[in-house]
């Protein structure tokens, strides 16, 4: 199993570190810059909420999605899709490796505007939500069955 975390490590890494600290070390590994943009080839469908990708045995379902409604709600929402997600992975033959979210609640908005020098309008708002990235790390299904219980759950 070391095998799984050492990868899932690597992904998390990569893509939530990368601005804490470890930015000298990524301007020096032509290895891990490579890596890098050959990551955003992935990135090309901007609408898309789901990405999968492929490390050696493993497939990734990456998704990025905002859930609305109060932190609470919206957190035991994701809890729910997440066991879920579990389960039809276990259902359909695979395995799960590590399915974790990182999210970050948004509330308050803001509209301002400056119709003409010196008068500035601000209009405030509300839109309680959880913005929502979850890898889904599995083996033993392949990418079209991951996709599809991804697109169950988050779509």
């Amino acid at each position: 199993m070391s095998g799984h975390e050492h990868e899932h490590h690597h992904e998390h890494e990569h893509h939530h570190e990368h601005e804490h600290g470890h930015c000298h070390e990524h301007e020096h590994e032509h290895e891990h810059r490579h890596e890098h943009e050959h990551d955003h080839e992935h990135h090309h469908d901007h609408d898309a909420p789901i990405e999968i990708t492929t490390h050696e045995n493993a497939v990734i379902g990456t998704v990025r999605i905002r859930i609305p409604g109060s932190y609470e709600e919206a957190l035991e929402d994701l809890k729910a899709r997440m066991a879920e997600t579990a389960d039809e992975v276990e259902a359909a033959g695979g395995m799960v490796g590590h399915i974790k979210a990182f999210a970050r609640e948004e509330s308050r908005t803001a509209m301002v505007s400056i119709p003409e020098p010196g008068d500035v309008q601000i209009k405030n708002g509300s839109d309680p939500g959880l913005r929502c990235e979850i890898a889904n790390i599995v083996f033993g299904i392949d990418t079209e069955v991951l996709e599809r219980i991804l697109k169950n759950h988050y779509e």
